[in-house]
């Protein structure tokens, strides 16, 4: 067993300069200030490469093997990335007989998580509901049932009465779910398409939307729930390799809110980007 270990920290070494290498610091923008950057590397970085929220203690993942069908959450503690729980079997085997192969970006409330799921695009995307202290399935499942999801749900944020999701591409509407029910409640229309979202947070009775354009920097988006208003709020510039950015929370910041990214390279590692907006 401590071979092993040896081996796999050796491994994990390893593969951190390569992602060093390839992935150099992101450089600010005219918008945003990058004030901190956290790697995940390897087995570590496989449950946290989709999904990511917080509770301002701990950083709650997700993430996938697709090919080897494990979806997976992850507990860490946000200071020091220390694991405190992983559920490397989260999806359950109904779900996975059925063909849903995919957590997306998860969010957090109340000792709950709360779980996009999806697989064929013709599947009805499902929020599946998870004890946040030991990553558990609790039993329960709410299915989204709105004409505009028709690429399945990437992302979901809540507050304290709802669940917003949105398709991945050139979203129009937000739709809104009652949180403790699922029940279908109001979309609400966007002053403009947003496309290719792949994380969601309410900070602050704002919706936040993180984007990931196929061309030039990564773009974040807020949303105004009452009159569907979108706003431009900051880009950046990932550099060097290839980078497609995940899942995002928004936490209290000094001086207003804080932004916590999750980047995936592509490779092995995921990196977890804190920005302030200037």
């Amino acid at each position: 067993m401590n071979v092993l270990r040896s081996l796999l920290a050796l491994v994990t070494s390893f593969l951190a300069l390569i992602t060093a290498f390839l992935c150099p610091t992101p450089q600010d923008t005219g918008t945003a200030r990058l004030t901190q950057e956290k790697t995940l590397t390897f087995l570590d970085a496989f449950v946290c490469g989709q999904g990511l929220d917080s509770d301002g203690e701990y950083y709650y993942t997700s993430g996938s093997i697709t090919a080897a069908k494990l979806t997976g959450l992850a507990k860490l503690d946000a200071a020091t990335l220390a694991v405190v729980a992983q559920n490397w079997y989260a999806l359950p085997q109904d779900m996975i007989d059925a063909g849903y192969d995919h957590i997306g970006d998860i969010a957090y409330y109340d000792g709950v998580i709360y779980a996009p799921s999806e697989g064929e695009a013709d599947d009805v995307p499902m929020i599946l509901l998870y004890d946040a202290d030991d990553l558990s399935y609790t039993g329960e499942r709410y299915e989204l049932h709105d004409d505009s999801l028709t690429d399945g749900v990437p992302w979901c944020a809540c507050d304290e009465q709802y669940l917003y999701v949105s398709r991945f591409s050139d979203a129009d509407v937000v739709c809104v779910f009652d949180r403790n029910t699922g029940a279908f409640v109001r979309d609400i229309t966007l002053s403009e398409p947003v496309d290719r979202i792949q994380a969601g947070d309410v900070y602050d009775g704002v919706l936040y939307l993180n984007c990931d354009p196929k061309d030039g920097n990564k773009t974040v988006y807020r949303v105004d729930l009452t009159t569907g208003g979108v706003t431009l709020v900051f880009d950046r510039n990932t550099t060097g390799y290839d980078t497609e950015t995940e899942g995002m929370c928004v936490l209290p910041g000094g001086s207003g809110p804080v932004f916590h990214i999750a980047d995936y390279n592509k490779l092995v590692s995921v990196f977890i980007r804190v920005y302030e907006p200037k």
